[in-house]
């Protein structure tokens, strides 16, 4: 399994609506989530009910996947993206460490 060190971008934001805690995340690599993959750069993601949900910078869904949050011992000192080589040789995520929290978002296989 290999595991990404992300240059940081963790915001907690309070989005309009929900009032549902957004993440903002830089992506260093392609990633493949669920069925779409995302591209190198900025992206903010919301956990609704048991989904990930990530938007680019101009608010446009382009990724849903099905996860479960899990709550750890203790808080992460890093936002982390967990990811593993597929037989394609793209890489997969896996999840989420978010910095600050004790969360961690683990995508369904």
């Amino acid at each position: 399994m290999k595991i990404l060190l992300l240059g940081l971008a963790f915001t907690g934001l309070l989005m309009a609506g929900a009032r549902s805690k957004s993440y903002s995340l830089t992506v260093t690599e392609k990633l493949t989530v669920g069925s779409a993959q995302l591209k190198p750069g900025q992206y903010h993601m919301k956990v609704e009910a048991s989904n990930a949900v990530f938007f680019d910078d101009e608010q446009r869904q382009v990724a849903k996947a099905p996860v479960t949050v899990a709550t750890v011992a203790r808080k992460f000192d890093n936002t982390e993206i967990v990811s593993s080589r597929m037989a394609n040789n793209s890489e997969k995520l896996d999840a989420i460490e978010l910095q600050g929290t004790k969360l961690k978002v683990e995508f369904k296989k």
